[in-house]
């Protein structure tokens, strides 16, 4: 249903991989199906996004969350099934009302040119900060839920709640695009520089190297990266 629409959401799912991943922390990738049929059962945490997600799907997730696993949802995640009509399925068990999503600026290109996202807004939480790219989602967090991040206007922009035996987390913005679009900035300022024949330092005559033998950036955020590990960390999964 994004085909073609804002890809923002499928790079964002690929840089949470990859943001568990630089971390050594052991992530595998579940299709709807197997969710469905019962996969999640082998796990301690989801990360889920996107807005489309089957019903069979949904429910076998719900009850899931309930037994004690913990869920993490993106801006509009799981707001919409396989037929693209609105999925009540998780509004019981969210911390937060989740207002309509608001496409601030799609991507519909490759990877690497990420880097033309504008940040829209910017959320803050205690030792970091990271851009709003692409999508935006307002959030009224419940009484009994805690505020993790919030919004330059102090909306709730990360919320945390319990339901049953397990715990739920709403972001309103994609976080992973932060994660990435952060890494390749750092990596173009230092093209220009060598494409610009500007004098380089020592630190970035190393990464000059670096970019002679890959595309890939390297300087990641680690504060967007122990956001994106709050709920596995404190699921209490830990590296092997």
């Amino acid at each position: 249903w994004t085909l073609n629409d804002n890809l923002a959401y499928g790079f964002d799912r690929m840089h949470t991989w990859m943001a568990l991943s630089h971390a050594q922390m052991p992530v595998d990738i579940v299709g709807e199906r197997q969710a469905a049929e019962g996969a999640l059962d082998q796990y301690s945490v989801c990360y889920l996004t996107g807005p489309n997600l089957s019903i069979s799907a949904a429910n076998r997730l719900k009850q899931w969350v309930q037994r004690g696993g913990t869920l993490w949802l993106t801006a509009g995640a799981a707001s919409r099934d396989e037929f693209n009509r609105p999925l009540p399925v998780f509004d019981g068990i969210l911390p937060a009302d989740r207002g309509d999503v608001v496409k601030l600026q799609a991507h519909t290109s490759s990877g690497r040119y990420l880097a033309a996202l504008a940040a829209k807004d910017e959320v803050k939480w205690d030792g970091g900060r990271a851009s709003v790219l692409s999508a935006k989602q307002t959030l009224m967090a419940h009484a009994n839920a805690e505020t993790i991040a919030s919004f330059k206007d102090n909306t709730p922009a990360l919320v945390r709640g319990s339901s049953g035996k397990g715990t739920v987390y709403c972001a309103g913005f994609l976080p992973a695009l932060a994660y990435i679009k952060t890494a390749l900035d750092e990596r173009n300022a230092v093209q220009k520089k060598i494409d610009d024949k500007a004098v380089l330092s020592a630190e970035e005559q190393d990464d000059a190297a670096l970019i002679e033998r890959s595309y890939n950036p390297w300087r990641f955020p680690a504060d967007v990266r122990d956001l994106i590990l709050l709920p596995a960390r404190n699921a209490k999964i830990d590296p092997p």
